[in-house]
C-alpha cells in the first residue's frame, strides 16, 4: 500500500506541475497579445526590412508590410493595428496621404509618417492627416522609438 501512495503522491505532483506550466504558458500568451502591432507601408523593400527590424528590437509585433495605399487600407481592416509607420509616396493610386486620411477616418489608428520627401507642400499635405510624427529618412532608431512610443501611450489614454 504504501507503494500505491507513493505513486499517487508522485501523480500528483506531477499532475500540479503540469497545470502550472499550462498556466504560466497562457499567462505569457495573454502577455504577447498585449504587445502592439505596427503594420508597416513603404515601397522600397529594403526600407521595409530595416524598419521591420528597428520596430521588432524596440519590442513590438510588426503585421503585415505593404507597398501599395490599396494594400495598407485592407490590411489596417483585417489586422486592426495600434499603429501604421506610412511611407507618403507608395505605389499604385493611392499615396501614404491618401491611405492616412481614409484610415483615420474610417479606422481610428494612428500614423505615423516615414518619409524622404523634406518639401514643405508635402508635408502640409501630410500634416493634415493630424499624424503622430512624421519621420525623415534615412531615420534615426532613437527618434523612431520616442515617436512610435509617444504615439503607442496617446492611444492608451
Amino acid at each position: 500500500m504504501i507503494h500505491v501512495s507513493e505513486k499517487s503522491l508522485n501523480f500528483s505532483l506531477i499532475e500540479n506541475k503540469m497545470e502550472k506550466i499550462i498556466s504560466e504558458f497562457q499567462y505569457g500568451a495573454q502577455l504577447s497579445n498585449t504587445i502592439p502591432i505596427i503594420l508597416i507601408a513603404e515601397d522600397e523593400a529594403l526600407v521595409a526590412l530595416d524598419i521591420r527590424r528597428a520596430v521588432t528590437k524596440f519590442g513590438y509585433n510588426v503585421g503585415a508590410i505593404s507597398s501599395t495605399g490599396e494594400s495598407i487600407i485592407k490590411k489596417a481592416e483585417k489586422e486592426k493595428p495600434d499603429l501604421i509607420l506610412m511611407d507618403i509616396w507608395l505605389k499604385g493610386n493611392i499615396n501614404g496621404i491618401e491611405a492616412a486620411k481614409f484610415i483615420k477616418n474610417k479606422y481610428n489608428i494612428p500614423i505615423i509618417f516615414i518619409t524622404a520627401s523634406t518639401d514643405s507642400y508635402t508635408h502640409k499635405l501630410a500634416e493634415g492627416t493630424h499624424p503622430e510624427g512624421i519621420i525623415i529618412k534615412p531615420f534615426i532608431e532613437s527618434e523612431l522609438k520616442d515617436t512610435i512610443d509617444r504615439a503607442l501611450s496617446h492611444g492608451l489614454n
